[in-house]
């Protein structure tokens, strides 16, 4: 009966930690829902890296709870289905994650890819930043960096295009529909 009982506890234990993250439509409420007030981070939550290997680092980031859907097009694909993920160390290091076809592997790269990004700010500003791919996560150069996370500050509703200077065929885009939260999240890295 104690083995019965440590299997039951033991089981939903794992189950708890290795249960996906709810799927975001960019909307800015997660499946279970938020309450509101001066913690209230939206679609952002606060955590430690974890690599590609399952690896925890000591590094604190904010993240994106699920995934923000999109389209992706390329010379063979037209309009596929996008996931996107958003990591974010420090106002100067932002980087995506992209899933092609809504899959569960990250868009790698053999070799530095560069990619020329167009944001749409809430106040319907269009911003021109560049971005490259060194391995699994498109990084935004450093300024423009600093240019995502001033927009991401303002909350709201933020649209990306995002074409690749190595072939212009290739196109992601995603919409986050409510970014409010994200200065929330930010206070939170900011203060450890």
């Amino acid at each position: 009966m104690k083995t019965i009982a440590l299997f039951v506890i033991v089981s939903s234990l794992i189950i708890s930690c290795d249960s996906p993250a709810p799927k975001q439509s960019g909307s800015g409420a997660s499946a279970e829902g938020e309450l509101q007030g001066s913690h209230d981070t939206g679609i952002w939550q606060n955590g430690t890296y974890t690599d590609e290997f399952g690896q925890t680092s000591d590094r604190d980031c904010i993240r994106t709870k699920g995934f923000i859907s999109g389209s992706f097009s390329n010379a063979t694909t037209p309009h596929a289905p996008l996931n996107v993920s958003i990591l974010i160390f420090n106002p100067n290091s932002i980087s995506l994650q992209v899933f092609e076809f809504a899959g569960n592997t990250p868009l790698k790269a053999l070799s530095p890819q560069s990619y020329s990004v167009s944001i749409e700010g809430p106040d319907g500003a269009e911003h021109k930043v560049k971005a490259v791919n060194y391995s699994d996560k498109i990084a935004f150069e450093k300024t423009d960096a600093r240019t995502v996370h001033d927009i991401l500050m303002k909350g709201g509703r933020i649209q990306f295009s995002i074409t690749g200077d190595f072939n212009t065929s290739t196109r992601y885009l995603f919409t986050i529909d409510n970014a409010t939260g994200y200065d929330a999240a930010y206070r939170i890295l900011s203060e450890k």
